[in-house]
């Protein structure tokens, strides 16, 4: 919440629950780049919680995401090549706990 205003919302679908593998998603209004600095503060933390919850975290991006990208590179997700589903090209990004 950014001044009372619902401006992301996130989750984490169960991939595999008896490998501890989950899907994080995100949505975000443009509140997230005018508040950068907070989301970022925050991003790392919510990543540390999912990470004694889940030993893997994965899903997919469009490669054309590239703040998402950034983003995911900047909290030590590694990314594939880009891959063809759809008609559209995305990357599969995973993070795996210590």
């Amino acid at each position: 919440m950014i001044d009372g205003v619902p401006e992301v919302m996130f989750g984490v679908g169960d991939l595999n629950v008896l490998a501890g593998v989950g899907a994080p998603w995100l949505l975000g209004t443009d509140a997230v780049e005018r508040h950068y600095v907070a989301f970022l503060r925050c991003s790392v933390g919510f990543r540390d919680q999912l990470l004694r919850r889940y030993s893997t975290l994965r899903n997919f991006v469009d490669v054309r995401n590239r703040a998402s990208i950034r983003w995911l590179r900047w909290l030590g997700f590694t990314l594939s090549d880009p891959v063809a589903l759809r008609g559209h090209e995305f990357r599969l990004f995973e993070l795996r706990s210590a």
